[in-house]
């Protein structure tokens, strides 16, 4: 039945490998691995509680097994426990040190933690040097990379983990965004397009899109992207707020309120969308309501500049 559940395991048929696993406790109910491998199939199911509770039984049966604590630095990693996974993955390297998915999981939680990033890269390349192929670690090196502005060598590791598994809109949403850094606008909007090509529902993709296409003056297109994401999520206020400024651009006063006024109801402290809305205020000639916009927009970040201005404009004009 081992071999039965393991296939089911890579073929991406989870629930039917558990199932197979449970079989196999019921015979026998002190099997580690078989407790291990359970717990590993609800971490791909993203049920981390379930996971965590065959991970415990595990170890509890066999204190020595490295899978089981590698398993539970990865539910407790997504559960943002972090220095309760580091220790999970240094027990598992310490019972074999030549485990490349700890050695990149390790990394990528000494980057989450900020410890030592510089550490978190020599972490991974001990995974890479263990396995080259290994598709997580060229995607955990490229993202603390992308984090330490090093978007060049960010880039080169997205492109080796997409070359290990091409179908993957993650990368491509990722690769999107190293692009972005380097200002390479439009080879990141074909690598957003890759990322809906092959999930048409995916909702950062469509709002970084967006972005850049705002960036690029091409108001018709961002809108269109906006608008797409905010299918998919209409409760995200930083949508609503680029949307807005869109509309404004495209001198759709009226509709680029409506849209500020979402993003408030959505996040009633949110400065930008006070101030973009006292502008909206101000070029519909509503000075009074657009100062206590401007003013809110003060009171939330005293600092902005933009603002102050602004409300100099409104009070020369009120004057």
């Amino acid at each position: 039945m081992f071999k039965e559940a393991y296939n089911l395991f890579n073929q991406g048929k989870y629930s039917e490998a558990i199932k197979y696993y449970e079989k196999i406790l019921e015979i026998d109910p002190v099997d580690s691995d078989a407790w291990s491998n359970k717990g590993s199939a609800y971490v791909e199911l993203e049920k981390n509680d379930e996971a965590l509770n065959c991970f415990n039984k595990s170890l509890k049966l066999d204190n020595k097994n490295y899978n089981s604590w590698h398993g539970k630095g990865i539910v407790l990693e997504n559960k943002k426990m972090f220095e309760e996974a580091l220790k999970c993955y240094n027990k598992a390297l310490e019972l074999n040190p030549n485990f490349p998915n700890a050695w990149s999981n390790k990394g990528a939680v000494l980057s989450e933690l900020n410890m030592d990033n510089d550490n978190a890269i020599k972490c991974i390349d001990k995974a890479l040097e263990l396995d080259p192929n290994s598709a997580k670690a060229w995607i955990d090196k490229a993202l603390i990379l992308f984090k330490l502005e090093s978007f060049e060598e960010s880039l080169k590791c997205f492109d080796k983990a997409i070359e290990l598994v091409p179908n993957k809109p993650l990368l491509y949403y990722n690769k999107g965004r190293a692009l972005a850094g380097l200002e390479r606008f439009n080879e990141a909007i074909k690598c957003y397009d890759n990322a809906l090509k092959l999930n048409p529902s995916y909702f950062s993709s469509w709002y970084n899109k967006g972005n850049i296409l705002l960036k690029l003056k091409k108001f018709q297109e961002a809108l269109k992207c906006y608008n797409k994401a905010l299918e998919l999520n209409p409760s995200d206020y930083s949508v609503w707020i680029n949307k807005g400024n869109v509309l404004a651009q495209l001198g759709q006063f009226n509709e680029s309120l409506e849209s500020f006024n979402k993003a408030l109801e959505l996040q009633q402290d949110n400065e930008k969308a006070w101030y973009n809305k006292g502008r909206i205020l101000f070029e519909l000639k509503k000075y009074d309501d657009a100062l206590k916009c401007l003013n809110k927009s003060l009171e939330l970040n005293p600092n902005k500049l933009d603002a102050k201005k602004y409300k100099e404009k409104i009070l020369s004009f009120m004057s």
